[in-house]
């Protein structure tokens, strides 16, 4: 598996510097642009790595230097799409499914464990994200209708969002709360019945909430904005109960 993952990160690298290349030769690509679009979005892929770590329990110091290399694809992947490809609705289910992968083949966690905690850390960001742009935007602090990236209010939002994050993050880590039953190895059993079924239904519901939402760009529609984040709440609050119960069972 280790040549595998070796294999995985040189072609990443690769790639990103071919399709790099390519966008700058025809001229798609700013370059400072680039730079501030990837370091902005990395911030936020790091923090989504940061929850997802403290809630399951995984110690970030072992893992930081594949999660940096991580994230830096990951904002390269939604650059690509929304301005090399004009597909800017797929980025994020893109990289919701990009994250299972890699914690499956990168952190080799169980495919099952790999869900849950790719839908949880990512509905947990978002949740967080939403709730302060309407914050702002309820306030009049920012305008940020129809907020795009590369702009002030962009940048402020999504700095805002990950110290938010990592506030959270830090606060999980001190009162040592999360959750131990995710195994390390890909190798764990698991049998879809009972809670484990729940969670698998939950895992596509969520998946698939997040993908709506995006696709239809409802932060221009405040009444659509506020249902779909109630839904997003509930779906997460159930995933949390669920983690709860299974902490202390052997399902």
């Amino acid at each position: 598996m280790l040549g595998l993952k070796i294999c995985i990160v040189n072609s990443a690298k690769s790639g990103i510097f071919i399709v790099v290349e390519f966008f700058l030769n025809k001229g798609v690509l700013n370059q400072m642009d680039f730079l501030l679009y990837v370091l902005f979005s990395s911030l936020e892929y790091l923090a989504i790595f940061a929850l997802m770590f403290a809630l399951f329990r995984f110690e970030y110091k072992f893992y930081h230097n594949s999660v940096l290399f991580i994230c830096a694809v990951l904002s390269f992947v939604t650059y690509s799409l929304r301005y090399g490809f004009e597909q800017a609705y797929l980025g994020p289910i893109a990289n919701l499914l990009l994250i299972f992968a890699f914690l499956y083949y990168i952190f080799q966690i169980q495919i099952f464990y790999s869900g849950i905690m790719a839908v949880t850390g990512y509905l947990a960001y978002i949740i967080i994200q939403i709730i302060i742009f309407i914050v702002l935007d309820t306030t009049g602090i920012l305008n940020v209708r129809g907020i795009e990236p590369n702009t002030l209010e962009g940048y402020i939002l999504q700095l805002s969002s990950t110290a938010v994050a990592m506030a959270t993050t830090y606060f999980i880590k001190r009162k040592n709360y999360g959750f131990a039953y995710v195994p390390h190895g890909q190798r764990a059993f698991v049998l879809y019945k009972g809670l484990n079924k729940l969670f698998l239904y939950l895992i596509i519901l969520g998946a698939i909430l997040v993908s709506i939402m995006l696709y239809f760009n409802t932060d221009e529609n405040r009444v659509v904005l506020v249902i779909m984040t109630a839904l997003l709440i509930v779906i997460f609050t159930v995933i949390i109960y669920l983690s709860i119960r299974k902490e202390y069972s052997h399902d």
